[in-house]
């Protein structure tokens, strides 16, 4: 990690600028920067209105004062704001300015984020600059980290894992946004990548470029198999592959011929209500060998964990850890417009390990491999250490011993100002074949950091213990916690698997 700091800007850092150096050694394949602060916006609304009264005074005219004071709401709400910019050692590189408080960035001679120029990066002194133009509440706390993909691909950076949504509609099916409008509402959520997966047809992807750079992310090719029998989310595929084709008797053939296009394919929803109220939905399908699928949809739409049929999916991921298979589960929204919820949303992160293969390459080899973890929250990570082998989730650990260290990391920091769990007294949970190895609440972890705040505990959070491995074949971490009232899981990672 070449920068990594927190820092807290109160009102009187307004309009200054405070530089962060780093030095590349030596030329670097891309330049990686994650920046984020909170709050985004003054929430005391008399302070905020107090501000405005005396920015009026000093700059609207004595004979518009009045008016300017009478249509005081249309300036609400008063926002924090602090851009970035960056220069390489020959100079400036560009900048981002713009409110979005949460920002992922990436700089390379193929790929870069809109605002930078792309280029090759030369050795030498880099700095960032992070321009404070306005901080309105009492206390504005900011995270700057800036790694190479060098350190992605020996796992040195922290924040590898990228959010992604996996199950999205455009106008090109049932959706009511064009793609631009989906990656654009997936960006202001947070999110880096997103699978267009419309209902049986691939022509979405005919805006797939323009698209991307408008938006900033990138768009992964899918298709919602939507047949009579099941409905299946595929992404990665090359090229269309027909779903008229599929019967009741055999999806095998279809799911092979996913992977024989590059893609990956998962079930859909598989416990929501079928035809005719929602035809196909159900999933139906026999399925002769589970070794064939990627992955499940365990949480489907908003607030997913209290769903019922959700609630079934996961058991039914479950029983296929428990029967042997090796198998990831995702969330998807089931996306088709942009329409404002108070409803927690799902997050799937996949943990993208190689840099030098482009994003949707490595988004579908992390969902092949189980490299997942979901949440309506804080992202959960799990780890296993053994004396032969550290693995990671999706990872197997292999066989021979007797003991192994487990940790597990929850940072809260993640899309920071995009969700809030009030008080929802978490609890992480170690699950595995054997049952539940361990639960604790999460204030009593050892290597606990940061400050309660807005989003519940701030900051990175650690747990580590040691099992016995012997009759274990697969763990996964779970974070649980009261939401709305309702006690219900928060996230979980995909499996670590012992052989």
């Amino acid at each position: 990690m070449l920068i990594d700091i927190r820092a807290n800007a109160t009102p009187e850092d307004s309009r200054t600028h405070v530089r962060f150096a780093f030095k590349l050694d030596e030329p670097a394949y891309a330049v990686r920067i994650h920046f984020e602060y909170s709050p985004k916006r003054l929430d005391d609304d008399g302070r905020a209105r107090e501000l405005l009264e005396q920015s009026f005074e000093k700059y609207v005219l004595p004979e518009q004062l009045a008016l300017a004071k009478e249509r005081l709401d249309r300036s609400l709400p008063l926002n924090n704001l602090i851009t970035l910019s960056v220069d390489d050692p020959d100079g400036c590189r560009g900048a981002c300015h713009r409110p979005d408080p949460v920002q992922s960035l990436t700089i390379s001679e193929r790929e870069v984020s809109p605002g930078l120029v792309k280029g090759k990066l030369a050795a030498g002194e880099w700095t960032i600059t992070l321009s404070l133009h306005a901080i309105v509440s009492d206390n504005c706390a900011y995270r700057l980290q800036v790694w190479t993909a060098d350190e992605e691909r020996k796992g040195g950076a922290a924040m590898r894992w990228t959010a992604c949504e996996l199950h999205a509609h455009t106008l090109h099916s049932d959706g009511k946004m064009t793609l631009t409008e989906l990656a654009s509402a997936a960006a202001k959520l947070g999110f880096e990548c997103v699978a267009l997966t419309d209902h049986n047809t691939m022509s979405g992807l005919a805006d797939k470029e323009t698209a991307e750079r408008r938006a900033g992310i990138a768009i992964l090719p899918g298709m919602e198999w939507t047949t009579f029998h099941g409905h299946m989310v595929t992404v990665g595929q090359a090229e269309y592959v027909d779903w008229r084709h599929a019967n009741a008797g055999n999806i095998h053939d279809g799911v092979s011929a996913v992977h024989a296009r590059g893609g990956v394919a998962g079930l859909a929803h598989p416990f929501r209500i079928g035809s005719p109220a929602c035809t196909g939905c159900y999933w139906e399908y026999e399925v002769d060998d589970w070794n064939d699928f990627d992955y499940i949809e365990a949480w489907s739409g908003t607030f997913a964990p209290i769903k019922t049929d959700n609630a079934r999916a996961f058991s039914l991921w479950t029983d296929k850890l428990n029967e042997g298979y090796r198998l990831a589960a995702t969330s998807g929204r089931d996306w088709h417009e942009d329409a404002e919820t108070d409803e927690p949303i799902s997050v799937t992160y996949l943990r993208l390990e190689d840099e030098s293969r482009p994003i949707g390459e490595e988004a579908v080899e992390a969902l092949r491999r189980g490299r997942v973890s979901v949440t309506i929250g804080p992202l959960v990570t799990l780890e296993v250490d053994t004396s032969a082998a550290s693995c990671r989730i999706g990872d197997v650990v292999p066989a021979g011993e007797p003991e192994a260290i487990v940790r597990i990391g929850i940072d809260f920091s993640v899309r920071q100002g995009l969700w809030a769990l009030a008080d929802p007294a978490y609890r992480i949970r170690l699950s595995s074949n054997r049952g539940v190895l361990e639960e604790s609440a999460v204030r009593d972890m050892e290597g606990t950091q940061g400050t309660q705040g807005t989003q519940g505990t701030q900051g990175m959070q650690a747990f580590r213990m040691s099992v016995q491995t012997e009759g274990l074949s697969w763990m996964r971490a779970e974070l649980w916690g009261n939401v709305r009232g309702v006690t219900t899981m928060i996230a979980f990672t995909n499996a670590i698997y012992f052989d």
